[in-house]
């Protein structure tokens, strides 16, 4: 079993309230907005936790959104017609402190995967889709 589970949809049991992480704007929006962004559909909250935990550990939110063509890169203009174009837009994105691997901690199996790697793995796969 890996040291963390993959990122799942939040649910009510999640324990938010203990998470931290560098910046206090992302920390105080999982506390305090998350449930409400999620429940209204504006944002769709993911949330990582340790097998056997319902203290998050990393979370992302994102929502669908849309470009004018005009704004568009042109990258995304090419072939695109001449209407708004959908997009995924990345809302919000914190790992704990505790679990952010850019603070000093002991060494790492190779075997464990980071809490940021199964987290990119996540974002890469729902990309795809």
């Amino acid at each position: 079993m890996g040291r963390y589970r993959a990122p799942r949809l939040l649910e009510d049991n999640d324990d938010i309230d203990r998470f931290r992480c560098r910046s206090e704007e992302q920390t105080l929006w999982l506390r305090h907005h998350t449930r409400q962004a999620n429940a209204a559909g504006t944002s769709r909250v993911r949330v990582v936790t340790q097998p056997g935990s319902g203290e998050v550990v990393a979370y992302y939110a994102w929502c669908m959104a849309s470009i004018r063509i005009g704004d568009a890169p042109e990258r995304l203009r090419k072939g695109a017609g001449c209407y708004p174009q959908l997009v995924a837009l990345l809302t919000r994105l914190g790992v704990s402190l505790d679990h952010d691997v850019r603070v000093p901690h002991p060494p790492k199996r190779s075997s464990t995967a980071s809490c940021a790697e199964v987290m990119d793995d996540r974002i890469a796969q729902e990309e795809r889709i």
